[in-house]
């Protein structure tokens, strides 16, 4: 069918084979022909960007390498400089269906392992803005193999991605968006390499337009943040999983590798807050326990743990992760300042109201039928307004 429509030469229909067909012929030739086709380059440059933002073909097992093109030109769009080819790289690397593709590039397979280390960094910064990111299609037919190598390669970035201020920048947008219950457990004490990233050098432009959720410096944080997401290994000379640090040890990193992974109680959680403030919350939150339990959510809403917006975002990103549902504080937060304030002005004008006609129903009992049909229509236009 997709051969048939391809054969009628129309534009529109053409765009639409491109954005959704699942043919690798049909869509490789549009592909090719958008190339050729100098006289309009608009439609050229949309014919590319709905190829490569097709997320049937990119899912599609038929399809090479699971991705839109093959590696010739993805290894070109890679190496292109020029903002159309990055609006191009930019369009794959989000494309919901690539999961496969973002695989290869957090394990730096090829052609990913000839990028630039900038090109690199740039890529993985996109990439964290993918939904597939958290995607995990196992069954009880069979695992799935592209969501474990892309868990996995996250973790390898950790380990060997150069130090670097454009890699730790990239790398910790990752890893704020990565489902604590996706990541990959280590085969050794992870502490090493998480630790590395202290090293990096930091500008003082980055650190201006760097904010983060704590008072500590942006290494110090990426490194609790890592701690806490892989701080759980696999010995196995014991074959058990075990904690990278305890709640007593001597160093942050590794208090929060337990704070991220450990079932902490109410008051070891007031405790832990009272000594590392808000680097205890930011590990915390990636603790998956400590979201589905409603004891210790109504801790962090309701004490000073969740001490500024960033964080505030982080949690109410957390409860959609792994309860699928806002906290109930959310609600609220999520109206204007405009819109709480119109209300707050409704609610005032109304009590003046009711008590002006309460005054008024004392003094003309014979009118109080009327008084009390007005008062009625009055509570529900006020409610119809606040709903």
């Amino acid at each position: 069918m997709e051969q048939a429509l391809y054969g009628q030469a129309e534009p529109l229909i053409d765009l639409g084979l491109a954005q959704f067909g699942v043919n690798r012929k049909v869509t490789s030739e549009l592909y090719a022909r958008s190339f050729l086709k100098a006289s309009d380059p608009d439609y050229s440059r949309a014919i590319r960007l709905a190829v490569l933002g097709n997320q049937g073909l990119a899912r599609s097992s038929w399809a090479a390498s699971h991705c839109p093109v093959d590696d010739y030109e993805l290894a070109r769009l890679i190496s292109t400089d020029g903002q159309d080819r990055l609006d191009e790289l930019d369009v794959l690397l989000r494309n919901p269906g690539a999961k496969a593709t973002l695989a290869r590039l957090f394990n730096r397979g090829a052609p990913f392992d000839r990028a630039t280390h900038e090109r690199q960094s740039w890529m993985i910064g996109v990439a964290a803005y993918n939904p597939c990111i958290n995607e995990d299609e196992s069954s009880p037919d069979g695992p799935d193999l592209a969501a474990w190598d892309l868990q996995n390669g996250i973790w390898k970035l950790v380990q060997t991605l150069p130090v670097s201020q454009a890699s730790i920048g990239a790398l910790c947008q990752l890893l704020v968006v990565v489902d604590p219950r996706r990541t990959h457990s280590p085969d050794e004490d992870p502490i090493p390499a998480v630790k590395r990233w202290q090293a990096v050098a930091l500008d003082d432009q980055f650190k201006e337009y760097h904010a983060g959720y704590t008072t500590l410096n942006y290494a110090e944080e990426f490194c609790c943040l890592a701690a806490a997401l892989f701080g759980r290994w696999y010995d196995r000379t014991t074959k058990k999983l075990v904690y990278a640090g305890a709640i007593d040890s001597p160093e942050l990193t590794r208090r929060c590798a337990y704070y991220g992974h450990a079932v902490l109680t109410i008051e070891q959680m007031r405790q832990a807050h009272d000594k590392d403030a808000a680097a205890f919350t930011l590990a915390a939150l990636c603790n998956a326990q400590l979201i589905q339990s409603q004891k210790t959510r109504e801790v962090f809403e309701n004490t000073s743990m969740l001490e500024n917006s960033a964080l505030w975002d982080l949690y109410h990103q957390r409860c959609k992760e792994l309860l699928g549902m806002k906290p109930p504080a959310e609600e609220c937060a999520s109206l204007s300042t405009s819109e709480q304030a119109s209300l707050e002005r409704i609610e005032s004008g109304f009590a003046s109201l009711a008590a002006d006609l309460a005054q008024r129903l004392k003094a003309q009992s014979t009118n109080a039928w009327w008084v009390l049909a007005l008062l009625v229509v009055i509570l529900i236009t006020v409610w119809s307004r606040h709903s």
